[in-house]
């Protein structure tokens, strides 16, 4: 986890600009680190969250706002959560929302196109 926006910058890779422009606490960012933690890995699939859990609002969003991202050779896919809760089950839900969306790409991502049937041998005449 990267708490601190310092990390998610110097590790993840998230450029400040964009943090500048859209916070952490955006879809964006969400996006940027996925993307980031494939990048660090060599996965094929990255996931993240960021978001507010409590105890009180961070760059004027409200309490449980989150963002989910799930990064894959198919692009980033991103989800915009208002939990309600408290910290703990809020950071709960973040992380089973956060499961189910990496189950989600990895069953859908990449699935290879039908293959036609084999045309038969012409035959003989």
């Amino acid at each position: 986890m990267s708490y601190a926006t310092s990390v998610k910058i110097a590790v993840l890779g998230v450029p400040a600009e964009l943090v500048a422009r859209h916070g952490v606490v955006s879809a964006a960012c969400a996006a940027a680190m996925a993307d980031g933690v494939r990048a660090i890995t060599g996965a094929t699939h990255g996931v993240a969250t960021t978001g507010v859990a409590g105890p009180t609002e961070q760059e004027g969003k409200p309490v449980g706002t989150v963002f989910v991202a799930v990064s894959s050779p198919d692009g980033v896919r991103t989800t915009a959560l208002e939990l309600r809760g408290t910290r703990e089950e809020i950071v709960e839900r973040t992380c089973d929302e956060a499961l189910q969306a990496l189950l989600d790409a990895l069953t859908t991502d990449s699935q290879p196109d039908p293959q036609p049937d084999p045309q038969p041998d012409p035959q003989p005449d």
